[in-house]
């Protein structure tokens, strides 16, 4: 979608003008474990228009969706094999695109970065996609995407939101928390990723002021509020 900022490199997501980016958070965590296959198969058969992971490293270098450091316990996923984690059934992200390119194809991917070494990785082994948003809360790891043609979107650490436009590298959507986002213009909404949005008046008011896109826990409650 062209959001109409000189240099922002085109995200096409699938969207319809009437209604935000609808995305799954971990997949659909309310039916299904975080960042399982079938958490984001269930999000996208609900119709959300993509599906969100953060993005770690195991210990023999493979790329895995998981959320947290910590994959069990005090166990650092870095310390942690790709066979461990798939003995447990979480994702691989191989096995995430594989799933999104042969069952569902028009859907995007939101691709969470923490740190600069699963950015090297990531940016090594995967092509930019315009199915592909990378996010990261780094804006070294932004513009290491932004370099090779990722379309990208930066996350706010600060209370004050606008505080990171300071660091907003030109071409690079901007993140929010859902409280962050009233103190947002329109426009700054109308390229804006808002998290943590699993209240239905929450939803309802963003949408109404024209946010691109909507990261929920709660799939299943913005397919019903918005008819997908």
């Amino acid at each position: 979608r062209d959001i109409g900022v000189t240099g922002v490199q085109t995200c096409a997501l699938p969207i319809s003008a009437h209604r935000p980016l609808l995305c799954g958070h971990r997949g659909n965590p309310e039916k299904y474990e975080d960042n399982v296959l079938d958490s984001f198969s269930s999000a996208w058969s609900l119709g959300m228009d993509a599906v969100e992971t953060d993005v770690r490293v195991t210990s023999d270098g493979e790329l895995f969706c998981q959320h947290d450091r910590y994959a069990t316990g005090h166990e650092n996923i870095n310390l942690i094999s790709s066979a461990e984690r798939r003995a447990h059934g979480f994702a691989s992200l191989d096995s995430l695109i594989e799933l999104r390119e042969r069952e569902y194809p028009d859907a995007g991917v939101v691709l969470d970065v923490k740190t600069v070494a699963t950015a090297e990785r990531l940016l090594s082994e995967y092509t930019p996609s315009p199915e592909l948003l990378l996010i990261s809360f780094s804006d070294y790891v932004i513009r290491l995407a932004l370099a090779e043609g990722w379309p990208t979107a930066l996350l706010n650490t600060y209370p004050d939101p606008f505080i990171i436009q300071d660091f907003l590298p030109e071409g690079c959507y901007l993140g929010a928390n859902f409280y962050q986002a009233d103190l947002l213009s329109d426009d700054e909404l109308s390229r804006s990723f808002v998290g943590g949005v699993d209240d239905e008046e929450q939803a309802i008011h963003l949408a109404e002021r024209g946010t691109w896109c909507l990261n929920s826990n709660r799939p299943a409650m913005l397919a019903e509020l918005f008819g997908v």
